[in-house]
């Protein structure tokens, strides 16, 4: 773990928070530029070294994670630099973020019982207000989101196809995105930020969290796939196999079924 203990206990920042558009951690200052107040004020040393620790963690070729201890100092200072911390204040105007992970699937029917499910789109489907709680097995103490749900689908597209899929309904869970309202107030980071000092256009913040309630759950039919030679034709197949499956896995079958297009 990255840690931040040669920063100073108060976090100095000066009058002004990362409002130093020549630092060189910063690969599109153009973004910070349309975030500070002018004039400009050169960084401090805890600011120069926080930047680098974040430019550090929001680039893909590096195995890192951030102290929350100096996370949760930036959560308090939200209010005050709003268009740098919050991700509600996005010259996008967004309102949502998403993270494409894995629940039980018996968390998956309670969501649906407590919920609202449709479909929206060919073998898509969305659950309305859930009602349910998503703990994180994660021990960093927050998590990634992305603020475009097409970053975070990526992830469910990704393990639902071929043994991938098959290996998570051994284990009885199911990819979903899960939508959460930026109102949430432990979410840190403009995502015009993060693109100050990333070159990777996934428009990402973090929650200060482990745990979050979804205002909406977006899934796939995890039992169909885009790929013809690798569907599952038939629940039973697991049985064949010698493996028993969750009975939810039927139950989640027939509630997808009732809305009409879920047959081959």
């Amino acid at each position: 773990m990255i840690r931040l203990k040669d920063l100073l206990k108060e976090f100095e920042y000066g009058n002004k928070l990362f409002a130093d558009i020549e630092d060189e951690n910063l690969i599109n200052p153009e973004f910070l530029d349309k975030l500070i107040a002018k004039p400009e004020e050169e960084n401090t040393e805890d600011e120069k070294k926080l930047l680098k620790v974040l430019s550090d963690y929001f680039s893909k070729d590096v195995l890192k994670t951030i102290d929350t201890s100096i996370l949760e100092k930036l959560l308090k200072l939200k209010s005050k630099f709003p268009k740098i911390l919050d991700p509600s204040m996005s010259a996008k105007k967004l309102k949502h973020a998403y993270r494409g992970t894995t629940i039980g699937i018996d968390t998956l029917l309670d969501a649906i019982n407590n919920g609202n499910l449709s479909k929206a789109g060919y073998k898509t489907y969305v659950i309305e207000n859930p009602q349910i709680t998503i703990q994180s097995k994660g021990s960093t103490g927050y998590l990634s989101f992305s603020t475009e749900m097409v970053h975070a689908d990526s992830f469910a597209y990704d393990v639902a196809d071929g043994s991938r899929i098959i290996k998570l309904i051994k284990q009885g869970l199911v990819p979903i995105t899960a939508e959460v309202s930026l109102k949430n107030a432990n979410f840190l980071f403009n995502p015009e930020f993060i693109m100050a000092f990333s070159n990777y256009e996934e428009d990402e913040t973090l929650l200060i969290d482990t745990k979050y309630t979804p205002s909406a759950i977006h899934m796939t039919d995890p039992l169909k796939f885009h790929r013809p030679d690798r569907l599952i034709k038939n629940l039973d197949q697991f049985a064949d196999q010698g493996f028993s499956i969750n009975p939810g896995y039927y139950k989640l079958k027939e509630k997808l079924d009732a809305l009409g297009d879920n047959k081959k």
